[in-house]
């Protein structure tokens, strides 16, 4: 008799577990657009941009960033890569924007500056951001891939 019930306690908690894990079926948390990528300042040795990335949650969960690891170039010069984020939280059930400093080292730019000067005086260019950003809500985990390419002008971001 007491070897029957120690065989159901491990069945109960298999199901128990696997109607918690039903609970998760999550959409997908994807990025619908880079909207826009703007030149914050220039200083010292530093050159700041700040990402605007349009990100979809259709869950009814919200998703903590944490982490990021996202290469920034135009044409293709590498302006920089991004591996780390400040915390920001995805809203449950929402398109919504979101902004992501990056920081490039200028000192790594003059190995490249011919075709990166060819870049900014052009009319329109394009940026490509590639990488991911990875998005928590206990105990799910998301890694939101992002390959991305965008027109703009930086001489339009730099002066307005």
């Amino acid at each position: 008799m007491i070897k029957s019930r120690s065989l159901y306690i491990p069945l109960i908690l298999i199901v128990v577990a696997f109607s918690f894990t039903s609970c998760f079926d999550l959409k997908p948390v994807e990025l619908k657009e880079v909207k826009n990528v703007s030149i914050k300042s220039i200083e010292d040795k530093e050159l700041k941009l700040e990402v605007e990335l349009v990100i979809s949650n259709p869950n009814s969960r919200t998703f903590k960033v944490r982490d990021a690891d996202l290469s920034v170039s135009i044409g293709e010069v590498l302006l920089g890569k991004l591996s780390e984020v400040e915390a920001f939280t995805i809203a449950a059930h929402s398109v919504k924007s979101y902004d992501i400093l990056l920081t490039v080292d200028l000192d790594d730019l003059k190995k490249n500056a011919k075709s990166l000067s060819k870049s900014l005086f052009k009319g329109g260019n394009t940026i490509h951001i590639k990488g991911y950003i990875k998005a928590s809500s206990f105990p799910i985990y998301k890694k939101i891939e992002i390959d991305e390419k965008t027109k703009l002008s930086l001489l339009k971001s730099l002066f307005g």
